[in-house]
């Protein structure tokens, strides 16, 4: 972009002259006035995120910290900036460096300013102009080359017009610098552990110090991504004993304490070990959460395998159903680049084929090249396809082998396994292959029809019900029947693979398949035979809203157990004065108030699954809402993380991820997935609250809230 009106003023902060604005109580939002000091959509608007004051703690000599501010246009006009200044109260030394991101730029620019008549500036060639809705980046970064505590501040002269001075006015931001505080450095600043095979192990030494004045207090340090990254302190994972955090120095005080310069202390000691269980390139942040002032979340980048080809085939073993003699059967092999390097293949054959059963069909071009994985972590892929031959009743054995220049294995061998038969295949069939019903119905899946023509009885020998897909957030198993039929949501018996039937209870609306696998005496499947029988069920809800809840560890080796936290559902009433209180909250314990019309049963909101045990999921239900816009307010629906400790063994559970969806009149709506979020919210400990979004109705509006709270708002 063109060169910007740019200036800076450097002198003793004694000098430094501030405007008063029409609102002087806004600390983080400035807006324009009139004459009358009435404010005007027609005039620049602005807002300073995430404070209009720039607060740095001290810094030993050597050591530097950045932040960054952004200012806003949220008028309807250009916002016009004719030139910004900095003073300070230490000479043009390099303490302070200011740094722009324009609007429109993805990078921020240092200027370049020469000595003017009031202090050193940056030639000006034209106004920055800020239009509505666009974002000036600041980025200002504190190095201190002495003891002394120094202070600055940042000036704009704008358009922005100010009732006591109309000719300009200014946007100030202050920067000081704080005595006393806690300030964690962290050496390495970032860890790359290069390339590490599948199956071994590094460990890297990091230290941790606290800089600053005070005592340094880590309240947790996590792995954020791959969890093929582990922290280690004294040969223990802090995140299974919290307790090793409380004196972490070991100098018998709390915290760390501060770190002096040739007197050591202060420091803790952490082994980062990476041991990958799979070849691929690995990323993952350690996260400190702490004390330390204006680092309280603090970020180490973990890479491994990033730099170098790496080439992973899908499946690691390729394996042929069960193929008839004299028939030609086809399986697909994924070649894929896993590294931060591109991949050559130079050589790609069959060995170990003593029949020559298996070949690679089609022609591959060599060397064949392929692009390193994207830093998002999609990798770019090739697929090959093999054939299967059989030509008598047995087991064929082979191997793929994949010539590359992947250093961790440049030879890659892929089994083959095929077996000719002669028997025919069983042949899955089912009663109803399509069902509508209403969530929490129960089906019964019959495959009664299916048949094995050279069977005993011309039937198969066991029957295999399978659910293949599902609804986000469903765990409801197949029974062979339920402990109590009146509530399914408990589960049952095991499927029974001996009777053709099995029994499923419909957690969640949306779609399921589900697929009947039946063998023969000689262990033939219809899978094998690539002919399962395939059910599809759709549930859609009859009520007007319906609000579902379902959970998941955020920690992997957490997923997959039996228990979890407990998260709890709210769907709170627009009369309702706060949340927790009856009756106007509906959850838990309250999970079927009276609502709307006395003794009229659909307009009350009901909880008819709650799960305090598992991952969920709970749903709450209402036939027929007010109208809102009577009441004067909304339906707002919320998330409680009730419980992190288990109630059986007295485990503590970490981070949760919260799914939401709404159903409108039996359509999914909303769930958490606009601008970048991922689709689910991470509730971070006990009694922590979130306010996910409100309701309207007759219109049946969505709108998000995402409002976050550390403690659950109390009546």
């Amino acid at each position: 972009m063109p060169q910007q009106h740019i200036g800076f003023i450097l002198h003793h902060a004694g000098a430094l002259r501030m405007f008063v604005f029409c609102l002087v109580s806004a600390l983080f939002t400035l807006t324009a006035c009139d004459n009358s000091g009435v404010t005007s959509r027609e005039s620049p608007q602005y807002i300073v995120r995430p404070s209009q004051e720039i607060t740095f703690p001290i810094l030993v000599v050597g050591r530097s910290i950045t932040k960054e501010v952004e200012i806003e246009n949220v008028g309807g006009v250009d916002l016009i900036i004719a030139r910004s200044i900095i003073q300070t109260n230490v000479s043009q030394s390099g303490e302070f460096i200011v740094e722009y991101k324009y609007p429109g730029s993805e990078t921020f620019e240092v200027i370049d300013f020469e000595e003017g008549p009031e202090g050193s500036e940056a030639d000006i060639d034209d106004s920055l102009r800020i239009g509505p809705n666009e974002l000036l980046g600041i980025k200002v970064t504190y190095s201190p080359q002495d003891e002394v505590a120094d202070s600055a501040a940042i000036y704009f002269d704008t358009n922005f017009s100010d009732p006591r001075a109309p000719e300009r006015s200014r946007i100030d931001i202050p920067i000081r610098v704080s005595a006393g505080a806690a300030q964690l450095a962290v050496n390495p600043t970032s860890v790359d552990f290069d390339v590490v095979p599948a199956g071994e192990e590094r460990v890297v030494e990091m230290q941790i110090l606290n800089v600053g004045q005070s005592v340094l207090y880590i309240e947790q340090l996590r792995i954020d991504g791959s969890q093929d990254f582990t922290p280690f302190i004294d040969g223990r994972d802090p995140r299974r004993q919290p307790e090793l955090l409380e004196d972490p120095d070991q100098d018998g005080l709390p915290g760390i304490s501060p770190f002096l310069e040739g007197e050591g202390g202060g420091t803790l000691n952490v082994q980062l070990r990476y041991f990958p269980e799979a070849a691929g390139p690995d990323f993952a942040e350690m996260v400190i959460i702490s004390n330390a002032e204006g680092q309280e979340t603090y970020t180490i980048p973990l890479t491994a395998n990033s730099r170098n080809p790496c080439l992973e085939v899908l499946p690691e073993a390729i394996e042929f159903p069960a193929s008839l003699v004299s028939r030609t059967d086809s399986q697909v092999a994924l070649f894929e680049s896993c590294g931060g390097a591109e991949l050559n293949i130079v050589e790609v054959y069959i060995t170990d084929d003593a029949e020559g059963v298996f070949q690679i069909e089609g022609e591959i071009e060599l060397p064949l090249i392929m692009p390193a994985a994207s830093s998002q972590g999609l990798r770019p892929s090739e697929e090959i396809t093999l054939s299967f031959s059989p030509r008598e009743e047995k087991i064929y054995n082979a191997t793929l082998v994949i010539i590359s220049d992947d250093p961790v294995m440049p030879e890659r061998r892929v089994s083959i396994l095929g077996r000719g038969t002669a028997n025919i295949c069983p042949q899955a069939r089912a009663i109803e292959d399509e069902f509508y019903v209403l969530p929490l119905d129960t089906i019964v899946l019959d495959g009664s029809p299916s048949v094995d023509q050279d069977g005993p009885d011309n039937l198969p020998v066991a029957y295999e019900w399978v659910i293949t897909s599902r609804p986000q957030g469903s765990v409801s198993q197949l029974v062979e029947r339920f402990d109590n039929p009146q509530q399914p949501a408990d589960g049952g018996r095991p499927d029974d693979d001996t009777t053709p039937t099995a029994l499923f209870f419909i957690d969640l609306p949306g779609y399921y398949t589900a697929e009947l696998r039946v063998t023969d005496q000689f262990g033939l499947t219809s899978l094998d035979c690539r002919n399962p029988a395939v059910v599809t069920i759709l549930a859609e809800p009859d009520e007007a809203i319906q609000i579902q809840l379902s959970w998941e560890p955020v920690n992997e080796e957490d997923v997959g157990l039996e228990r979890s936290g407990d998260l709890d559902l709210h769907l709170r009433h627009p009369n309702a004065g706060s949340w927790f209180t009856r009756p106007y909250d509906c959850y838990f314990n309250n999970p079927d108030p009276d609502w709307g019309q006395l003794d009229n049963p659909r307009d009350n909101p009901f909880l008819d699954l709650d799960d305090f045990s598992g991952n969920g999921p709970e749903n709450l239900t209402l036939a027929v809402p007010e109208d809102t816009t009577v009441l004067g307010g909304e339906y707002i629906v919320g998330v409680d993380y009730y419980e992190n400790l288990d109630r059986v063994d007295g485990w503590e559970y970490g981070p949760m991820k919260a799914f939401v969806r709404i159903f409108i009149n039996g359509v999914p709506t909303w769930d958490y997935t606009e601008g970048d979020a991922p689709g689910f919210k991470v509730m971070n400990g006990r009694k922590h609250f979130w306010e996910v979004a409100s309701i309207s109705w007759p219109d049946g509006l969505v709108t998000t809230i995402d409002r976050y709270y550390e403690d659950a708002p109390q009546p």
